[in-house]
């Protein structure tokens, strides 16, 4: 059975149902770095059951570690504040597609991947159809929107959290379903192995680096290189290089950036 047809360039893509003795995933992001922590998460519960079955509202890493395109491609859905505006037709589109799969595919679990304000809403959709729904990295509501606690409590199963300070806010504000599963950035540095010639391929000099982390964003980036950039030229000891994105034309990063600053 398909649920969705092909529109907008192959943003959507059709759901072929399963059968209904697997075990099924059904994991929603709407940014890369969700993306690639979907892609992990995917690969351990692989795993874990060889058997069971997953579908996504992600990107491209997801994709490959489902071995199967997402029902909706989440590549151009990472906006923040006036792109949000501009954008929340084209959003309120895709979560309208997400709760029709959600409801075809009937997963035995929904997991949200960050993305908060997207995915608060789709946790309130599944809720009340009885889906069980877990929050993998969830609303930072130690930072902003404290009262989002209300909505996890009544939406939320369980949460498994990347910060290890999580755990005690959540439990001090009447949220105990939650649990510390380690940070998988830190995993990465663990395993990462410098690369000797870096210098050499990127074409730079023999000289300290700082390494800029705008975002994964288009509306981050914009609103915070600027800033960076007022203090590029106080840092003459060093060079900047940003870490641009593959998915953000190179050309976005170049009308914000100084000269000299490398991507």
């Amino acid at each position: 059975m398909h649920i969705l047809k092909m529109q907008n360039k192959g943003s959507y893509h059709p759901i072929k149902i399963k059968p209904a003795n697997l075990m099924r995933y059904y994991i929603i992001t709407g940014e890369h770095s969700g993306d690639i922590h979907g892609a992990d998460l995917i690969a351990h519960l692989k795993q874990a059951d060889p058997k069971a079955d997953f579908w996504s509202c992600g990107g491209a890493a997801m994709a490959q570690a489902m071995g199967k395109l997402p029902n909706i491609d989440t590549s151009t859905m990472g906006y923040i504040g006036l792109d949000f505006l501009k954008s929340i037709y084209t959003l309120w589109q895709r979560l309208r597609c997400c709760k029709q799969a959600l409801i075809e595919y009937h997963p035995a679990v929904v997991i949200l991947i960050d993305y908060s304000g997207f995915n608060m809403r789709l946790a309130d959709f599944a809720k009340k159809r009885g889906y069980i729904v877990y929050y993998y990295i969830p609303p930072k509501i130690w930072a902003h929107h404290p009262k989002r606690i209300k909505q996890i409590k009544k939406n939320i199963d369980k949460v498994l959290s990347i910060l290890p300070f999580e755990v005690a806010y959540y439990q001090n504000n009447g949220y105990h379903t939650i649990d510390y599963v380690g940070n998988p950035l830190v995993q990465k540095v663990a395993t990462h192995r410098a690369n000797a010639t870096f210098l050499t391929d990127n074409g730079l000099p023999d000289k300290p680096i700082i390494a800029l982390l705008p975002g994964s964003r288009l509306d981050e980036i914009e609103r915070i290189l600027p800033h960076i950039m007022v203090q590029g030229n106080e840092l003459e000891a060093y060079q900047l290089v940003v870490a641009g994105l593959s998915h953000i034309p190179s050309q976005v990063y170049q009308k914000l950036l100084l000269p000299h600053v490398k991507i």
